[in-house]
């Protein structure tokens, strides 16, 4: 294995066999090195690559895939993916709220379990139109020890996960 291989080894993804090294090989020349895209930056901006990164995957999926999602669609039959041009963020807390306004029983810096985000997906769906969103600042309670708390709340943390249709596909966070 190359010096390049070990050191973009390390960053495998938990969601499969692609590595980041393959993304990059692979990703439009707009996104860059993936390195270099998050080196030094602040977790939010983080959030935002990944934000434009699967709003970006999503339109080029639709406008240049067209054929073969209809083709996969006659054969297994899907909702074609809503999401929004400028992605929906929610802190946990307002989705913590969402929930509890529709009768939700949950705590509040206690984590979701897979019936909440479902259903939190479902309200998301129906008040803003999208099955795309980031879930962001969990509480420093059910993230790793290592987590980074807000500066101006220490029962929150700088983290965030990515959802579709009601499923965290993907998270990240500051580290200390």
């Amino acid at each position: 294995m190359s010096r390049e291989e070990e050191e973009h080894d390390e960053f495998s993804s938990n969601y499969g066999d692609v590595t980041l090294n393959e993304l990059q090989q692979t990703a439009d020349p707009k996104a860059g090195k993936w390195r270099e895209a998050v080196e030094g930056k602040k977790w939010t901006e983080i959030m935002d690559l990944v934000d434009e990164l699967f709003v970006f995957i999503f339109t080029e999926l639709n406008e240049k895939c067209k054929k073969e999602l209809e083709a996969v669609g006659k054969q297994y039959p899907f909702e074609p993916l809503k999401f929004l041009e400028k992605t929906l963020r929610l802190t946990f807390e307002e989705g913590i709220q969402m929930l509890k306004e529709a009768g939700v029983e949950v705590d509040p810096l206690g984590d979701l379990n897979t019936e909440s985000e479902r259903k939190l997906g479902q309200l998301v769906l129906e008040k803003y139109k999208t099955v795309f969103y980031i879930l962001h600042r969990f509480p420093t309670a059910v993230r790793p020890f290592y987590t980074m708390p807000c500066a101006d709340n220490p029962l929150y943390s700088n983290s965030f996960d990515v959802f579709i249709r009601g499923m965290s596909y993907f998270f990240s966070k500051r580290t200390l």
